[in-house]
């Protein structure tokens, strides 16, 4: 659950890789590492109250699938659908999009359809709990 890593840890890590950060570059990663807060608390309280969609692009270097693996971890409630998350009031549900790291712009369409989908079945869900 933690995702803590120590200083030297992170510079072991640094220093397997191949590439080509040069040594300030890895200083200031090691640095953000340093200073990083881990928000699954934070996070959890939210999925245990709230709706959390979770939207992560197949193809991202930049951000792991296990990262948004770990953020579905969280919640205890784990629905299977956008429409059984809304219906809940909480939990957690995935969405993997084709893109990279940009897939706000990669994906722009089939982003706006999930959006207007969550809003659509929010709306929904609010006026029939007005008509009960």
């Amino acid at each position: 659950e933690s995702a803590d890593v120590g200083m030297k840890q992170a510079i072991e890590m640094l220093a397997m890789e191949p590439n080509k950060i040069t040594m300030e570059g890895r200083a200031y990663i090691c640095k953000c590492v340093m200073d990083a807060t881990n928000a699954a608390a934070s996070v959890r309280r939210v999925a245990d109250a709230l709706p959390l969609f979770v939207i992560h692009s197949k193809e991202d270097a930049l951000i792991a699938p296990t990262h948004a693996d770990t953020l579905m971890g969280l919640a205890e409630q784990k629905p299977s659908t956008m429409e059984e998350a809304i219906q809940r009031g909480r939990g957690v549900t995935r969405m993997d999009l084709e893109g990279g790291h940009y897939v706000v712009i990669e994906a722009e369409e089939p982003l706006q359809d999930i959006l207007t989908e969550i809003i659509q079945t929010s709306e929904q869900r609010r006026h029939s709990q007005f008509d009960s």
